[in-house]
């Protein structure tokens, strides 16, 4: 290019990127293209060019331009970046990151693509490569307020509260009227058995942010967890009157209503959590969704058990056998660890793997939405125990090597170390120390993975018997477990599918509970409704496990002495 030709063109490209500055879109355009016709190896110009479409929404023509310009230079690192940020625009988050990925390969110190590159592996559901992301922007930007509010969300998707607070402290120390931050803040404390500090921070982003509708809801869940539950409910409301589409406000209004014994009102409202958790796509939606209105006489329903935990599916695959009561043949389509299982639950039920093809059905539905479409309430819960059945020749060979000696209780302590968020559940091992002390009774561990290193080191003259290496090996879960469940005299549970399943057996059971629970356990009430063998233990005050095994020890021995 001659000098002239460079001074002319700098002139003309300065001035297009003046339009653009300035919002003048079509003169920006114009020029570009101008400039693309007398200079169409100048790949700034290609880039430029799709930048301007961008935000004319023109979103092919966009993608043609940012291709032009990396043909022209492939180490054009804003080009890639950009050309990442249309394609999650349109969402092609994989292709997104892709671009993402070249950008930070020519430009190591592109702050900005890592940052994009982490809120795309949040949105794939990628939260490890998430966080090495953000990590990286943080290393670049150590002093943006932004940089360490990401890597607090990345640390919250993996329930790692405790590095999420530490980062959204920073954030809010770097700019103090952060409000999301301070909202995002309150719902780490909350997570952390805090509902008095969470509080507090959600209050704080309300004072910055009247109309942020996050910060209400964050409100109403740290009064929840207070006992407060009309006020928690008013918080709701407020969240849902300035965003009415906010799913998390009517998802945990629904929560608040159902812990309360409003299941009319509260099932409703669940539903919502699909959009929340955004997980409802098993086997795509081309048939007709069941809403409980339509006929189900000879027609083939598909219940989806694909949302939340194993506990889920063991509490809830009750309803199909309601579903086939109701003339319809039943496809129950459950985590595969669970099909053998569950595939105790009756004749008229085909129990498969939701890992596999679905079959061909007329409606579908996610088991959870199972109780609305019942029309569920507390007086009409489907209580009808056993409703699952362990192997006999698996009970029989656990009862022979456990022996009929002393009254046997099975026991649990913690619950799943993948979701931090429930570790309040979930009590320490020497709590049992005064109960198997007791004589003729004998404690006999049913945990499994998470916990199980407790089962060290206990205080002296503790005894806890395992059933064995072989229990539950393989891929099928709680086999071995049922069976061992029904050779028992009791189990005693926290908060976890152990306690569903005895439940599910018609088994005796005792189950801990923190002093607001989830909702299924209600509140003031030592029985369930869903579960006729079971008696609840619940925290007196927040944390106070101490009272829970003072009352399951007088129990225990009260019933042993009759």
């Amino acid at each position: 290019m001659r000098a002239n030709d460079r001074d002319n063109f700098a002139v003309l490209f300065g001035r297009a990127v003046e339009h653009h500055v300035r919002g003048r879109l079509s003169e920006a355009l114009s020029l570009y293209e101008a400039l693309a016709r007398s200079y169409p190896l100048a790949a700034a110009v290609h880039g430029n060019r799709g930048l301007v479409l961008q935000s004319l929404k023109k979103f092919d023509a966009a993608l043609e331009s940012y291709d032009r310009a990396i043909a022209l230079d492939p180490r054009y690192a804003d080009a890639h970046y950009n050309r990442g940020i249309l394609l999650r625009n349109m969402g092609r988050l994989t292709e997104a990151v892709e671009s993402y990925d070249r950008a930070v390969r020519f430009d190591p110190l592109h702050a900005e693509a890592y940052c994009n590159r982490g809120n795309a592996l949040r949105e794939l559901r990628r939260p490890e490569q998430a966080l090495k992301s953000f990590a990286k922007t943080v290393a670049l930007r150590p002093d943006s307020a932004d940089a360490h509010y990401n890597l607090g969300n990345a640390w919250q998707d993996l329930y790692r509260w405790d590095e999420a607070l530490r980062c959204y402290g920073r954030a809010v120390a770097i700019r103090p009227d952060f409000a999301e931050a301070w909202n995002n803040r309150s719902n780490a404390l909350r997570n952390l058995g805090r509902p008095e500090d969470a509080l507090e921070d959600a209050d704080r982003a309300i004072a910055l942010r009247p109309d942020l509708a996050d910060a209400y809801t964050s409100r109403g869940n740290a009064l929840r967890d207070l006992s407060q539950f009309q006020c928690a409910i008013v918080s709701y409301d407020r969240a849902i009157e300035i965003e009415h589409s906010s799913a998390n406000a009517h998802w945990n209004k629904g929560l608040c209503l159902l812990l309360t014994g409003n299941f009319v009102q509260g099932l409703r409202l669940y539903e919502w959590r699909k959009k929340v958790f955004g997980n409802w796509k098993i086997g795509g939606l081309s048939h007709v969704e069941w809403t409980g209105q339509e006929s189900l006489e000879s027609r083939t329903i598909l219940i989806a058990a694909d949302e939340q935990g194993l506990d889920d599916a063991i509490q809830f695959c009750r309803y199909a056998a309601l579903a086939r009561g109701c003339g319809a043949k039943v496809i129950l389509a459950v985590q595969d660890c669970l099909t053998a299982l569950l595939g105790s639950i009756g004749a008229g039920v085909e129990v498969v793997k939701t890992s596999l093809p679905l079959p061909d059905s007329d409606f579908r539905i996610a088991l959870l939405s199972m109780p609305l479409a019942f029309g569920t309430t507390l007086h009409n819960v489907p209580a009808a125990v056993p409703y699952l059945a362990a192997q006999r020749d698996r009970v029989a060979r656990w009862r022979a090597l456990l022996g009929s000696e002393g009254f046997k209780v099975g026991i649990s302590w913690q619950a799943s170390a993948a979701r931090n968020a429930d570790t309040d559940k979930s009590f320490p091992l020497p709590l049992f120390e005064r109960i198997a002390r007791i004589p003729g009774l004998r404690l006999i561990s049913l945990q499994k993975h998470d916990g199980i290193t407790q089962l060290h080191g206990l205080p002296g003259g503790m005894r806890v018997e395992t059933p064995g290496e072989g229990l539950d090996d393989g891929p099928d879960a709680f086999l071995d477990t049922a069976a061992v469940i029904e050779t028992l005299d009791l189990v005693i549970s926290p908060d976890t599918a152990i306690a569903h399943l005895a439940g599910a057996l018609a088994r005796p059971v005792w189950v801990a509970l923190k002093h607001v629970p989830d909702w299924r356990w209600l509140l003031d009430r030592t029985d369930s409704p869903w579960y006729p063998t079971m008696k609840l233990f619940r925290q007196e005050k927040r944390g106070d496990w101490s009272s829970v095994f003072v009352a399951i020890e007088r129990e225990l021995r009260a019933r042993m002495n009759a």
